[in-house]
């Protein structure tokens, strides 16, 4: 078991997130700073329902967004390393549906350079109670005909697509023969042997124990969030600065599907970090290499993730926000360490937050 953090960096990290809440600038948050064997630092605090006064536990879960890109990603090299695909083959390959003109291939889609459009994702969701009668495959197929143009041609430059990570998700269906849910639960999310408390999954197993999404009033997102949504059906009740979300899913899953707390994305990290072989050595070192364009140029992102640096580390993250939640994971490998932070409140860019946090236990 790894040492615990210094207390005087714990106490600093606590008073950064205590003012975050008494500011006022999330209802409520998750915090985990880990070692590939230990939590090294845990914090919990605000509020999972304003109108009910429920408060934020450790059991609480949030919507995870885009940070099911990487497990996406682990998916694919899963099936490359079974030989179901190769990464350097067009994705179009794996698909029954591909109306674009020209294809990039698979490592280039990982890696947001296939040059697929990304319309505005706010209204790709849906209500919890709609989740049973939704056709994803529809969905699938209305997506890429109403977006059928490339913004760029493949390899030429780096654009970020949820389109992509939509078509990542078919192809997965398409050579595991499963639905992107299960194939995703049961290669990569039961070998993780989630503990009590530790939750990951595609739907709301616990409504009373999930987070109501928020956004702010008055705010630029919530003055453009009408053009995108119906209000009256996606939004609940007021309270304070906030607005409140009914529960709802991300239609595409590849792409934004998860939803789970803290401590279930924090095993997923401890498990990237141990080498157990929860993915290969082979597949976690195309995961992390950074991804170049065809001309030759380096880029800052691997297969499925941001690289980045914090006092000299080198990290591997992903956030994940859009209507209602904010989520962000990161790896450091060299000194085996991981974070994970989750809010219920609207953001819809990186913002790098766990710099903030992270820094102080570096």
């Amino acid at each position: 078991m790894a040492a615990a953090v210094a207390p005087d960096a714990a106490a600093r990290v606590q008073r950064m997130l205590d003012q975050m809440i008494a500011a006022d600038e999330t209802p409520g948050l998750q915090y985990l700073f880990l070692s590939p064997g230990a939590v090294l630092y845990s914090y919990t605090g605000g509020m999972a329902n304003l109108v009910d006064r429920v408060p934020v536990t450790d059991d609480t879960t949030f919507n995870g967004y885009s940070v099911t890109k990487t497990f996406t990603a682990a998916a694919i090299l899963q099936l490359a390393e079974k030989g179901k695909l190769e990464l350097d083959q067009p994705v179009s390959k794996y698909l029954d549906h591909y109306p674009f003109s020209k294809s990039p291939t698979v490592r280039e889609t990982l890696s947001h350079t296939g040059g697929f459009p990304n319309p505005i994702p706010l209204t790709w969701v849906h209500l919890a109670e709609e989740h049973a009668e939704f056709n994803r495959v529809q969905f699938l197929n209305d997506v890429l005909d109403k977006n059928s143009s490339l913004k760029s041609d493949p390899g030429e430059k780096f654009a970020y697509s949820n389109v992509g990570y939509l078509i990542l998700g078919a192809a997965i269906e398409k050579l595991s023969g499963l639905p992107y849910t299960e194939y995703v639960e049961q290669n990569l999310i039961r070998p993780l042997n989630l503990q009590n408390g530790e939750s990951l999954f595609f739907t709301i197993h616990r409504p009373d124990l999930h987070a109501r999404g928020y956004i702010k009033r008055w705010s630029l997102l919530n003055a453009i969030l009408g053009f995108f949504i119906d209000r009256d059906r996606y939004l609940d009740a007021t309270h304070g600065r906030w607005r409140q979300f009914r529960n709802f899913y991300a239609n595409g899953t590849a792409y934004g599907g998860l939803i789970g707390n803290a401590r279930g994305f924090a095993r997923y990290l401890q498990r990237l970090l141990a080498p157990n072989g929860y993915l290969t050595p082979s597949n976690m070192e195309t995961l992390l290499a950074p991804a170049h364009l065809r001309d030759g140029t380096v880029l800052q992102r691997s297969v499925g993730w941001r690289i980045g640096t914090l006092k000299g580390e080198t990290n591997y993250a992903h956030a994940g926000g859009a209507a209602g939640y904010y989520c962000e994971i990161r790896l450091y490998p060299r000194i085996g360490r991981a974070s994970v932070i989750m809010f219920n409140r609207t953001e819809a860019s990186d913002l790098r937050l766990l710099d903030r946090f992270d820094e102080v236990f570096i």
